[in-house]
């Protein structure tokens, strides 16, 4: 029985890494890749124009992928710290459900944080925030129930 438990203890985070990861490509797409023309067939004042212009479609490409990694950043990491705070304040009885949440919170948090093009100063900060959530949910979950379990012993004595 232990094992099928963490089986569906692992297929629960799984389905919210996909959950967030699909959802965001279904519904926030990334930019379009822009159509550049072609200057090199045209006269000298012509190709500068074209240049010039082929310059601003590149550079408003980069600042909308900039903003669109941002945002598929600020989403994700967002619904992993409510995946990991669902599975922080779920009942003790809903213990199958509850190491799901807090793992699929934390991959969906791991995913926020790989994304290829997003900036060091998100990362870091994405990083930072995933540490200390990670000490949080050590403590709550791991030494506040050694020592309930310790002071039920003692009890019992």
């Amino acid at each position: 029985m232990t094992f099928i438990k963490i089986i569906y203890t692992l297929t629960i985070m799984a389905f919210l890494i996909m959950l967030v990861g699909f959802g965001i490509s279904a519904f926030y797409q990334p930019p379009e890749y822009p159509a550049y023309q072609n200057c090199y067939d045209l006269s000298e004042s012509a190709r500068e124009e074209c240049e010039t212009e082929n310059t601003n479609l590149r550079e408003a490409y980069n600042t909308s992928v900039d903003n669109h990694y941002r945002n598929v950043f600020l989403i994700s990491y967002l619904c992993g710290l409510l995946f990991v705070a669902i599975g922080l304040f779920l009942k003790t009885r809903l213990d199958i459900i509850k190491p799901g949440f807090i793992f699929g919170g934390m991959g969906t948090i791991i995913y926020a944080i790989s994304q290829s093009d997003l900036a060091d100063g998100f990362r870091f900060a994405g990083i930072a925030v995933g540490l200390i959530v990670l000490i949080i949910i050590g403590y709550r979950t791991l030494l506040e129930r050694e020592d309930g379990a310790k002071v039920t012993a003692n009890d019992s004595e």
